[in-house]
C-alpha cells in the first residue's frame, strides 16, 4: 500500500516532482549510511572488548550484521575510530593493536552499533557466541543498551573505478 500511494504521488504532476525528490533525498539518505558517508543515530549498543584479536572484531561485526545491527563504528583506547561498512577488514598489528582498513586501533575497544538493542545482546550471548568465545580466550565483553547511540565517524565517497550500472 505504501508502495503504490508513493507511486500515485510519483506520477501526478507538480505534487509527483516533490514526491519524487522527497524520495530521492529518502534514499541518498539510507544509502550514506550504508556507505559510511552519513552520520547516523538510533537505538543500540555499546560494546567494550579488551583482550582481544581482528578476529573477535570480525565475529562481533558478522554476529551483530546478522542480528540486524545497521550501523557501526569502532573506536580504539586512543581515540581513533573507525566507520564499519561491507568492505572493511580487521588485522591483527604487529606489536599489539589491530588495524581496520588502514587504521591502527589500540585496545580496549568500543564497538557502537545502531540497530534492535535486545536483539543484538541476545545474539552475541548464544552459547558459543562471540562472548563466550571472547572470555575463552581471556578477553571481556561488556554490553549496555541505549536509547540513543550516534555513529560520528565518516568514510569519504570512493569513485568506482571498473564497476557501471547496467541500467
Amino acid at each position: 500500500a505504501a508502495l503504490e500511494t508513493s507511486q500515485r504521488q510519483l506520477t501526478s504532476g507538480v505534487a509527483g516532482r516533490e514526491a519524487a525528490l522527497a524520495e530521492a533525498d529518502k534514499r541518498a539518505a539510507e544509502l550514506g549510511l550504508l556507505a559510511g558517508t552519513l552520520p547516523g543515530r538510533g537505538p543500540g549498543l555499546r560494546i567494550s572488548l579488551e583482550g582481544v584479536k581482528a578476529s573477535a572484531i570480525l565475529n562481533a561485526v558478522q554476529e551483530l550484521r546478522g542480528a540486524g545491527g545497521e550501523v557501526m563504528q569502532l573506536n580504539g583506547s586512543t581515540g581513533g575510530a573507525v566507520r564499519i561498512v561491507a568492505a572493511t577488514y580487521f588485522v591483527d598489528a604487529e606489536g599489539g593493536g589491530i588495524v581496520a582498513d588502514g587504521a591502527r586501533l589500540s585496545g580496549p575497544y568500543t564497538l557502537w552499533v545502531i540497530g534492535q538493542p535486545q536483539t543484538m545482546q541476545t545474539a552475541l550471548q548464544i552459547p558459543g557466541g562471540v562472548v563466550a568465545s571472547v572470555q575463552g580466550d581471556g578477553g571481556s565483553v561488556t554490553m549496555e543498551q541505549r536509547p540513543a547511540v550516534e555513529v560520528t565517524a565518516v568514510r569519504e565517497a570512493g569513485s568506482l573505478q571498473y564497476a557501471r550500472p547496467v541500467s
